[in-house]
């Protein structure tokens, strides 16, 4: 079996198993990076010259880790975000115009059998729900679906993602079962999630669509989402949507708190961060306000900031403008191509992650972030396979964007 097919089926078992079996998942990973160093080790130099930023993230990783509040505990922490890369790097190496619409169609049977697991959490109320997910003197026994990402935030974050990619695929190419069948589940899902930064983030995302594309039509399913879930709220006497229940929610209070809290560890230590990992080892059952385990800050810039100071917020800020640059400038040469999908999924998907990070940081925890990566890592691997070409000028049907074989 070729060095190609052996990576392939890697990068298949990760994409498939990161919604379910996250250490199968980076297993996978781990061996794909391993394989790409003993067969491609010049690829995996040219990803990490061409994608600068992998190493700006890792000299970030280092100096919070040498400055952490907890070493050993930053330096675990730190072993994930590294596994992170190294699937990144591997997605890169791994795409290419005769594999890529199969990876989509995987992600959107993937996302099919994730939300008709949801589908069923609803019509059988057979969920485990955490009391912190909804503030009972405000709503009742609300059930949130979650799905296999455990966390009805986190489903939402991940919807948002598929509803972006979904909707950008349908807009190019029109028809696909599995794109439709898809969408339609995730929509249902989305609502049934009662995230409210899951759903203005669904909508800024589509608002992004809809404006870019100058695409009536994502306005129309943008207004048709929102009619169904203030319907469903108010049927149900749960209205999460409520200004005024917002403002007395137990939720947001407990955000705020956490902010306080990570605010104050940021000035700790506000150069270089108190090392990854240090929201939930110093924030967790660290008062009587914050009383459980905290996984994050609830705002992905305090988050970053809290843990890798200002140096690794820098890093990130550039890395977004990077990715828009980068998406504006293939949408000017290669907006009209067969694949330009991804590159709108990606922007919006960008938009939605930059959007609910407001309020929350789901793609921040290492058990489910590989989920949110793979769907990011698509445009990048698009993006050098035309730009970082040797011969140019390369277009998406040309000879240039192949595969390595091995």
């Amino acid at each position: 079996m070729s060095t190609n097919k052996v990576l392939g089926l890697l990068v298949f078992i990760m994409i498939i198993a990161a919604p379910f079996f996250q250490y199968i998942a980076y297993t996978a990973a781990f061996f794909s990076f391993v394989l790409l160093l003993r067969a491609d080790a010049k690829g995996v130099a040219s990803v990490i010259r061409e994608q600068r930023s992998i190493v700006y993230i890792c000299t970030a990783i280092g100096l919070s880790t040498i400055f952490a509040i907890a070493p050993w505990h930053s330096m675990l922490t730190g072993v994930l975000v590294i596994l992170h890369l190294i699937a990144y790097i591997a997605i890169i190496r791994y795409i290419n115009k005769d594999n890529i619409e199969h990876i989509f169609k995987l992600l959107n049977i993937i996302g099919i059998v994730i939300c008709i697991y949801g589908v069923y959490q609803y019509i059988t109320g057979n969920l485990n729900v955490d009391k912190s997910w909804t503030d009972e003197s405000s709503y009742g026994s609300l059930l949130r679906v979650y799905s296999t990402l455990r966390n009805p935030n986190i489903f939402a974050a991940y919807l948002t993602f598929n509803i972006s990619f979904a909707v950008s695929y349908l807009l190019k190419k029109q028809t696909d079962a599995y794109t439709t069948i898809n969408l339609v589940l995730s929509s249902l899902c989305l609502i049934w999630t009662y995230s409210r930064g899951g759903f203005i983030a669904f909508a800024a995302a589509m608002l992004f669509i809809a404006i870019f594309c100058k695409q009536p039509k994502v306005g129309i399913y943008l207004s048709a989402m929102m009619l169904l879930s203030f319907g469903l709220n108010t049927l149900q006497h749960n209205d999460r949507s409520s200004i005024s229940k917002l403002a007395s929610d137990s939720s947001s209070m407990y955000r705020i708190e956490i902010w306080k809290a990570s605010w104050d560890l940021f000035k700790s230590n506000f150069v270089f961060g108190g090392g990854l990992g240090s929201v939930p080892k110093q924030l967790s059952y660290s008062s009587t306000t914050l009383k459980g385990y905290i996984f994050h800050s609830h705002n992905m810039l305090l988050h970053i900031m809290t843990e890798t100071g200002i140096f690794g917020l820098s890093i990130f800020i550039a890395m977004i403008i990077s990715g828009y640059k980068s998406f504006f400038t293939f949408w000017k040469s290669y907006g009209q191509s067969n694949h330009s999908y991804i590159a709108m999924g990606f922007a919006a998907s960008l938009t939605a992650m930059l959007v609910h990070g407001m309020v929350d940081c789901p793609v921040m925890i290492p058990s489910r972030s590989l989920v949110f990566l793979i769907y990011i890592a698509l445009f990048p691997a698009l993006y050098a396979k035309l730009c970082y070409s040797s011969k140019k000028p390369a277009t998406l049907d040309s000879e240039y964007w192949i595969s390595d074989e091995g």
